[in-house]
C-alpha cells in the first residue's frame, strides 16, 4: 500500500505545480499589457510637430495642345489626355465640350482617350474642349486643359451606281440609283435632292435614299427628259451635281403606253432563217386587236434594255397582257434572270403573260 500513496502524492504535486504556471502566465499577460497601454497612453500625450502639408490637386494636360487654335480638320476627333499627382495618384478624369460648363456638364471617365463625332451645326463649328484629372482624394485640377478643335463641314459625295444608265427611250417610267457618301460621316447627308428637266424645281428625300423610280404622276410624261440628283447635309453643304443621261446636250424620250398589251421583243437577229418572228408577232397581234379595237406597244428589249431590274419590273407593270418571245438562250442569259424576278410581281398584280423561249442545254 506504501507505494500507492507515493504515486498518489507525486501526482497531487504535479497537478499544483501546473496550477501554480498557469496562474502565473496569465499575471505575466496582463503585466505586459497593462505596460504596453501606459506607454501608448504616455506616448499619446506628445504633440505631433512640423507643418502639415495640405493634398496638393492633380495637373492635367492634352495630347497636341496648342495656346491656339488649331488648324481646321473634320468632324470625327480621337483625343488624348493624361494627368500627374505630385502626393499621390490620379483616380479618373471629367471632360467637357461646354465652353463655361456647369457642374453637370462635366462626364467623369477613366480612359486616357476617346473619339468624338462632333456635330457640325454650321459650315464651320469650332468646339472647346476641357479636362481636368481628379487624385485619390477627390481633389480635382482647377485648372482643366482645354483646347479648340475648329471643324470645317466637307461637303458631300454622290454618284451614279455601277449599272445605272438609263436608255436612250423608256416608257413612262423611269428607275434611278446611286452612291452617296460624306467624309464626315454618312449620317451628316440630311437629304437627297433631285430635279426634273430642269434645276429649278428640286424635291427632297431622306438622306439614306439610294434609290428613286418616277412615273407619269411624277412628271415621266411622253417627251424628251432629264433628271438632276444632289446630296445635302446638316450644315446645308451641297454635293457635286449629278444628271442623268451624263452628256449635257441629251436626254431620254418617254413614250406612252399604246394600249393594255405590251409586245416584247427579244430576238437578236430578225431574219429569214429564224422566219422574221417580229413580222409574225406583229402582224398577228395587228390582225387580233384590229378586231376587238385595242392596241398595243412595241418593246425591242435587246436595244432598249434598262439596267435597272425595278424599272423593268414597273415597265411591265403598265401593261395588262404581255408576249415575250426570246430566241435561244441560256440561263445566264440577263434577260430571263430579269424575267425571274419581274413576271412574278407583274402576275402577283393580276397581268397574263406569254412567254414563248428556247433554251440552249448544249
Amino acid at each position: 500500500m506504501i507505494p500507492l500513496r507515493v504515486f498518489l502524492s507525486c501526482k497531487q504535486y504535479a497537478l499544483d505545480m501546473n496550477k501554480r504556471n498557469l496562474y502565473s502566465n496569465s499575471w505575466m499577460k496582463i503585466f505586459f499589457f497593462l505596460l504596453f497601454l501606459l506607454i501608448f497612453l504616455w506616448s499619446c500625450e506628445e504633440k505631433i510637430t512640423g507643418e502639415f502639408n495640405p493634398n496638393i490637386p492633380p495637373e492635367t494636360f492634352i495630347f497636341v495642345q496648342s495656346e491656339d487654335t488649331l488648324n481646321f480638320t473634320q468632324s470625327v476627333q480621337t483625343i488624348y489626355w493624361d494627368g500627374r499627382d505630385p502626393d499621390g495618384f490620379v483616380t479618373g478624369f471629367y471632360y467637357t465640350f461646354e465652353e463655361n460648363p456647369q457642374p453637370q456638364d462635366w462626364i467623369f471617365t477613366t480612359e486616357r482617350s476617346e473619339t468624338f463625332p462632333l456635330v457640325i451645326t454650321g459650315q464651320d463649328t469650332i468646339y472647346t474642349f476641357q479636362v481636368k484629372a481628379v487624385d485619390n482624394l477627390g481633389a480635382e485640377d482647377p485648372t482643366p486643359a482645354r483646347q479648340l478643335f475648329p471643324i470645317v463641314n466637307s461637303a458631300p459625295e454622290i454618284s451614279w451606281a455601277a449599272g445605272s444608265v438609263i436608255p436612250d427611250t423608256t416608257f413612262t417610267v423611269a428607275s434611278f440609283s446611286w452612291v452617296a457618301s460624306d467624309p464626315d460621316g454618312d449620317s451628316t447627308i440630311a437629304s437627297i435632292e433631285y430635279s426634273l428637266d430642269d434645276t429649278s424645281n428640286w424635291v427632297s428625300l431622306p438622306g439614306d435614299k439610294r434609290s428613286l423610280t418616277l412615273r407619269e404622276a411624277d412628271g415621266i410624261t411622253e417627251g424628251d427628259h432629264a433628271l438632276y440628283l444632289r446630296a445635302v447635309d446638316i450644315a446645308g453643304a451641297k454635293s457635286n451635281m449629278l444628271r442623268m443621261p451624263e452628256n449635257p446636250s441629251q436626254f431620254w424620250y418617254a413614250k406612252s403606253p399604246r394600249g393594255r398589251y405590251l409586245l416584247i421583243d427579244d430576238y437578236a437577229v430578225e431574219s429569214s432563217i429564224s422566219g422574221f418572228p417580229d413580222a409574225y408577232y406583229q402582224g398577228l397581234l395587228d390582225s387580233l386587236l384590229a378586231l376587238t379595237g385595242d392596241d398595243y406597244s412595241y418593246w425591242n428589249i435587246e436595244e432598249e434594255f434598262p439596267s435597272s431590274a425595278t424599272q423593268f419590273t414597273e415597265t411591265l407593270k403598265l401593261f395588262d397582257r404581255i408576249i415575250w418571245y426570246t430566241d435561244i438562250i441560256t440561263q445566264t442569259d440577263e434577260h430571263f434572270i430579269a424575267a425571274q424576278i419581274a413576271i412574278p410581281e407583274f402576275r402577283q398584280q393580276g397581268g397574263k403573260l406569254i412567254y414563248t423561249v428556247q433554251f440552249n442545254t448544249g
